[in-house]
């Protein structure tokens, strides 16, 4: 029997400032093929919608509700991944366009239960379309091949990490104020999707913490810089990503922003702030720098329900279906 067909669909403008969520649909298309489906990214290289027998669109940004409408009237299966947090409450027309996008989808894929109670307060949700996939993490982060290899490149040693897009809603800034007299290198890496905020990041910051572009998903040299670091923090203004994930997978020491996600996920294994206070953020870093916590039991934890591919066999089991 061929492999089922699944055209995975975004928003258009995705790629122009990729961030965490591109990386996870990227890791995602991987995953899948994986497990034996044959996983297209909607684009010039892909095949005409009736190839296909379902149809994963991931968020939902506005300007993909037309792609899932021309979707169903060709009655393929839709699952829809939403990736959404609402950090207050949404306008009557930002929850009358998820429920649209709700009402065409057979499945929706959360990533974890609080994800579900965050969108349940504003957009019903039928509990027979939910579908919950912790998200995946690659095992790359857990068996490092070169630990060493970005200290070496950097020139560096004890250092606190941030993986992630640097924005408002990160709050990469706060961070950078609460911590500017920290002697211990901070290190940023990630793509500036708001130029005007990272000048301000780079004009707060003291010399010894560096900024650094973008880096390939699992590659080499990020894993290193995961592996190697004598923190890792992340304080959003929303709950941490998967970047806080493959830190916990490399059982290193975390401190990140207060919530239900990070409850859910890190449970007492992370020392957790109010992503606003610069000295609850300071005081935390240099309590984990000072006494830093073991991390294998949370790490045996992150393995057991994040190892990619593992998570997605359930939507790998209703896409087969779908093909039938």
């Amino acid at each position: 029997m061929d492999n089922p067909r699944l055209l995975i669909t975004t928003y258009y403008s995705a790629f122009l400032n990729p961030g965490g969520g591109e990386t996870e649909l990227l890791t995602l298309i991987e995953g899948l093929r994986v497990l034996g489906v044959d996983a297209d990214l909607y684009g010039p290289s892909s095949k005409p919608l009736s190839s296909y027998s379902s149809v994963l669109h991931f968020s939902v940004q506005a300007d993909g509700l037309v792609m899932l409408q021309r979707a169903k009237s060709q009655q393929k299966k839709i699952f829809l991944w939403p990736n959404l947090w609402w950090n207050s409450a949404p306008t009557s027309e930002e929850r009358e366009l998820v429920a649209n996008f709700f009402k065409l989808s057979d499945r929706i894929i959360f990533k974890s239960r609080s994800e579900i109670d965050n969108i349940r307060q504003y957009v019903p949700i039928n509990d027979e379309q939910i579908l919950h996939i912790p998200v995946p993490v690659n095992s790359k982060f857990f068996n490092v091949s070169n630990p060493g290899i970005f200290k070496k490149m950097y020139g560096l040693d004890k250092y606190v990490l941030w993986v992630g897009v640097l924005n408002r809603t990160k709050n990469q800034l706060t961070a950078i104020k609460a911590l500017k007299d920290l002697e211990t290198p901070v290190v940023f890496i990630g793509h500036p999707n708001d130029e005007e905020y990272f000048n301000e990041c780079r004009t707060a910051a003291p010399d010894h913490f560096l900024f650094i572009p973008q880096m390939p998903p699992a590659s080499e040299i990020l894993c290193s810089a995961m592996q190697s670091c004598a923190l890792f923090l992340e304080v959003p203004l929303e709950p941490p990503g998967t970047s806080a994930l493959e830190a916990a997978l490399a059982g290193r020491p975390l401190v990140l922003s207060e919530g239900p996600w990070t409850k859910e996920h890190m449970g007492s294994h992370a020392r957790t702030v109010n992503p606003r206070n610069e000295e609850s953020i300071f005081t935390a870093v240099k309590d984990v720098l000072r006494s830093p916590p073991h991390g294998e039991t949370l790490s045996k934890e992150i393995l057991r329900h994040h190892l990619a591919p593992r998570p997605l066999v359930p939507l790998v089991e209703l896409i087969k279906r779908s093909a039938r």
